[in-house]
């Protein structure tokens, strides 16, 4: 909840805050001070934010460590005024510090977002964080392919939907 709120209010130390101090930011470089250099560039890429976090999913591995899944909506007003909705889940690892949970790597996958976010300058690195080369919900979930690997690709198919439509017919 509180990264939500830090994104949407545009508190950088208190998203920042929620990280590990040695967060990796990809070419920004590592730490807190580049996590908020690396936010400061994408947030500026959209003008109103309202994000909504649920369905938070746990997994404890050790008295330190653990792992996450949060389901995300959002709904980004870009600065031209139109709205862009997304629908995504974050994928966690966690890390406690000093008695605090932390995040330390967080990676956004989504089902759904309507519009790209586009820069009215060139403020955005299109190249690192561009929606379009996230990989996208449910394909990134190796056990939705192998659901339909059971079931078969012909979605609909299933022997048990096929006698559900005899029996309706």
């Amino acid at each position: 909840m509180r990264y939500a709120i830090g994104v949407d209010q545009r508190d950088l130390d208190l998203v920042a805050d929620q990280f590990v101090p040695d967060v990796e930011c990809g070419h920004w470089g590592t730490g807190r001070v580049a996590f908020k250099r690396m936010y400061a560039e994408n947030d500026a890429t959209m003008d109103v934010t309202i994000h909504r976090v649920t369905n938070h999913m746990v997994d404890v591995l050790d008295d330190d460590h653990a792992t996450g899944i949060v389901y995300l909506t959002a709904d980004h007003r870009m600065h031209d005024g139109s709205w862009a909705h997304l629908v995504g889940a974050y994928h966690d690892t966690y890390h406690r510090l000093g008695g605090t949970w932390l995040i330390r790597a967080r990676q956004l996958l989504f089902w759904y977002r309507d519009a790209d976010a586009l820069p009215p300058t060139t403020r955005r690195d299109t190249e690192f964080r561009t929606f379009s080369k996230w990989p996208t919900l449910p394909d990134a979930w190796p056990s939705w392919h192998r659901f339909w690997a059971e079931v078969g690709d012909e979605r609909g198919e299933h022997p048990g939907v096929r006698r559900s439509r005899e029996a309706a017919d």
